[in-house]
């Protein structure tokens, strides 16, 4: 299992690495006629799909699948996955950002009900409430429930009496997944994962000791604590995928 979550690790590090220089690339191309467009356009089509090769692959090397060329090519199969998944998550995303933004316009309305009706004059405390519910919608559920998704839609080779049971299987999905995606477990374990390999680290990200001065030491210093903080984003989204896929509802 060890040996496992270590290739799983150097394969998503690798892989994103190579997706984020596509990015990179998609970021400098000027889309200035119509070449350019396309150019444009075939990049984000590469990385989407490139993304949910790395994905799957990396999902059922975790299940215990042997790294090779099947595997490879199992990983081409969950691009759609990839996509549903995806769409999930920007749909919880932008159902919060709906939100958000009402919030934030309505905040005075709020603030003279509450004075009115409650005599509340204090009203900090709420709105960092709204801030943080939010927050939690975006990343942790809408994480999870794209999570589960992704882990149910990459099924594994189905048996024969898997294939018999099929049907049943297709019918509960949406209950199962649901289910899978709002379960404590799903929803705390996103929460630690989040902060431990992600909030925390990102606080360092700016913070360099002062008795490094400008000059080849700092460049040194910033490259180690960025491929630290890479490496350290890279195992926390690798224990997501263990997450989802014990989760998994198929």
């Amino acid at each position: 299992m060890k040996l496992r979550f270590a290739i799983s690790v150097g394969w998503l590090a690798g892989a994103h690495a190579l997706i984020l220089g596509l990015f990179w690339l998609l970021l400098n191309v000027p889309e200035s006629n119509v070449l350019m467009l396309t150019t444009s356009a075939v990049l984000a089509v590469t990385i989407v799909a490139a993304s949910g090769c790395v994905e799957t692959v990396a999902l059922l090397a975790l299940r215990g699948k042997p790294f090779g060329g099947r595997l490879l090519r199992r990983g081409f199969r969950g691009v759609l996955p990839f996509v549903a998944s995806l769409a999930v998550f920007a749909l919880v995303w932008f159902a919060a950002s709906l939100f958000d933004g009402w919030w934030a316009a309505a905040r005075g309305e709020i603030d003279a009900w509450l004075i009115a009706h409650l005599h509340w004059t204090n009203t900090g405390w709420l709105h960092a409430a709204a801030g943080w519910a939010v927050a939690f919608v975006r990343w942790v559920l809408g994480l999870s429930l794209a999570l589960a998704l992704f882990a149910a839609l990459v099924r594994d080779e189905p048996t024969e009496e898997a294939r018999a049971q099929d049907g049943g299987v297709k019918a509960g999905l949406a209950r199962r997944w649901l289910r899978a995606a709002l379960s404590p477990r799903a929803l705390l374990g996103l929460v630690i994962l989040i902060v431990v390999f992600a909030w925390l680290p990102w606080l360092a990200a700016y913070w360099r000791p002062g008795w490094i001065s400008p000059s080849r030491a700092e460049v040194f210093f910033v490259a180690t604590k960025l491929g630290a903080l890479y490496l350290l984003a890279t195992i926390g989204w690798t224990l997501a995928l263990m997450l989802a896929n014990r989760l998994r509802v198929d």
